[in-house]
């Protein structure tokens, strides 16, 4: 995994994982692991008080500096998995259209059995990474940026 131009620390596993849920059963784990074997794990999360954009960027700087890393995906974390299905199902939604009204984006979605607030979320995430342009409003679109 290691590029030939990218800074690492040798032996240091990054771990992702739903971290309300089991992160503390991880930490019990490492422990023991640490004391056994030359590894470094490092886990990151919102108790380190970044918001979700800074967490983001925490988190990918620690997978680049890492030798290893290891991801729970268990339970769909939105911080491990990305929720990538719902995600390929919005931009499918899009796919082939030049604009779509948000709300029959929204509707569409839900049928899938995604809540508003799932939705909403991916919606201003995917704005965010300037995938796709999209603002809240009665009469507000969605298109591929």
């Amino acid at each position: 995994m290691a590029g030939a131009n990218r800074e690492f620390t040798p032996n240091q596993v990054f771990v992702g994982l739903p971290w309300k849920n089991v992160r503390s059963k991880y930490e019990r784990i490492i422990q023991k692991l640490e004391k056994k074997y030359p590894l470094y794990f490092t886990i990151v999360g919102r108790d380190d008080g970044q918001d979700a954009k800074a967490l983001f960027e925490v988190i990918k700087g620690r997978i680049g500096s890492s030798s290893y890393a290891v991801f729970d995906a268990t339970g769909g974390n939105a911080n491990v998995s990305l929720d990538r299905a719902l995600a390929l199902k919005l931009v499918k939604a899009l796919g082939g259209k030049g604009k779509i009204r948000r709300a029959e984006l929204v509707q569409r979605l839900q049928a899938d059995d995604y809540s508003e607030d799932e939705i909403d979320t991916m919606l201003q995430g995917l704005h965010s990474a300037g995938v796709l342009k999209c603002t809240v409003g009665k009469y507000s679109d969605a298109y591929v940026a």
